[in-house]
């Protein structure tokens, strides 16, 4: 396994020792590449509307934007984006059926687990940025 390109060239902002959040690890594929195609390949119907346009061009930035921060080489953005071309080639003209409980749910519950969820990541965000490696 290779190492991360901020290891690497010793990236200034980079404290692989510091706390969980700098710690990179899963590098091979990006999976920041992946789902950044997937939504691509999810919008590309809408490619001819200018909000369309807006939301692909801003997808097609994330691979330039993981390599240039140093978070992952290249062949890991070119995995990802592989990655998502096979989950699309998979799912294509498969369609997702919601349950009928979850139908019958009530929108203010949802709104609440939607809520919770993201303050839960919010705090393990915090978590991340506080803890110390051990």
């Amino acid at each position: 396994m290779s190492m991360p390109p901020h290891y690497v060239y010793n990236l200034p902002g980079f404290y692989p020792d510091r706390t969980y959040l700098t710690q990179q690890e899963f590098v091979l594929p990006s999976l920041h590449n992946t789902v950044a195609a997937i939504n691509i390949l999810v919008l590309w119907k809408y490619r001819e509307k200018t909000w369309g346009k807006l939301l692909i061009g801003l997808n097609s930035l994330v691979p330039f934007a993981t390599i240039f921060l140093g978070h992952h080489w290249i062949y890991d953005a070119l995995a990802g984006i592989f990655l998502a071309m096979v989950i699309g080639k998979l799912s294509q003209g498969k369609r997702i059926e919601i349950p009928s409980s979850l139908k019958r749910t009530h929108i203010s519950h949802i709104q609440r687990v939607t809520v919770l969820g993201f303050l839960a990541g919010g705090f393990i965000l915090f978590l991340a940025v506080t803890l110390p490696k051990p």
